[in-house]
């Protein structure tokens, strides 16, 4: 995508994957939604280290 041009789309063809992509190159884009969509941030859960014990019986 070239960041010089900014992508619009129609909340028919409203992917996620696509935004987040967008996002991630730093694309600028406009999308019209519908009034009752939610957006929400996700959030990356914390890993245990690798050192971790198991205790097993």
């Amino acid at each position: 995508m070239n960041v010089q041009h900014i992508p619009v789309e129609d909340r028919a063809y409203f992917k996620i994957e696509r935004n987040d992509k967008f996002a991630e190159q730093k694309q600028l884009f406009v999308i019209r939604l519908k009034d009752n969509v939610e957006i929400h941030q996700k959030k990356s859960l914390k890993r245990l280290s690798v050192n971790h014990h198991v205790i097993s019986e």
